[in-house]
């Protein structure tokens, strides 16, 4: 560890930017989890997200200047985007009938992987160009995936599933799910790239990374 990034608070779910300038990340308020940017030079945060609801799950564009993220507004299930600097308005980029997890933004902006979690069995993704219909990736009936992170190339879909037994790290080409490797050997999680893909970076079950 280098340093401590930001004050002392709860922060759940961070989310590094791309430039390593800016952390994403959701803080809970009067009830509600919210989304939050913290700037790690100046150790200042900004307030993205005030509704009367939950939002959760932020991932950055790769050009750092919006931050998707998830909502259980309306009696429905949402995915919107905003400006990380937290002005002007957000924008609805899909409502659906289920809840919907962002994971990961593909290099060239032009798709969100992510994941039903009614259904853990599925991970999808959205085209951002219209009429953005969501595509399916990944579904089974018996195997859980979970923490879906796409390569810096967007050539792979790094994820943990069950298929062994227990949670382990695996590797698919996408956008087809052609050919498919196991990376952890003794279970593993939270995948996450280096920034040239050449290196995937999990944490095994005893939280060694």
């Amino acid at each position: 560890p280098v340093g401590q990034a930001g004050p002392a608070g709860e922060y759940l779910n961070p989310e590094l930017s791309r430039d390593g300038k800016r952390v994403a990340f959701e803080r809970r308020s009067n009830g509600n989890r919210d989304i939050w940017v913290l700037d790690l030079a100046r150790a200042a945060t900004v307030r993205l997200t005030s509704n009367a609801s939950d939002e959760y799950g932020p991932i950055g564009s790769p050009d750092g200047t919006k931050i998707a993220y998830g909502t259980n507004r309306d009696g429905a299930s949402s995915i919107y985007q905003k400006s990380s600097n937290g002005a002007g308005d957000e924008e609805l980029l899909l409502k659906s009938s289920t809840s919907v997890l962002p994971q990961s933004w593909s290099l060239d902006g032009g798709a969100i992987v992510f994941r039903n979690l009614l259904a853990r069995n599925e991970v999808w993704y959205l085209p951002l160009s219209q009429p953005r219909t969501p595509v399916p990736f990944l579904q089974s009936r018996d195997l859980q995936f979970i923490q879906a992170q796409l390569s810096p190339d967007g050539r792979w879909l790094a994820y943990a599933s069950v298929e062994s037994g227990r949670y382990d790290v695996y590797v698919q080409s996408f956008p087809k799910p052609s050919g498919k490797w196991q990376v952890s050997t003794e279970g593993g999680d939270w995948a996450r790239w280096s920034r040239d893909g050449h290196e995937i970076y999990f944490l095994s079950p005893g939280e060694k990374m």
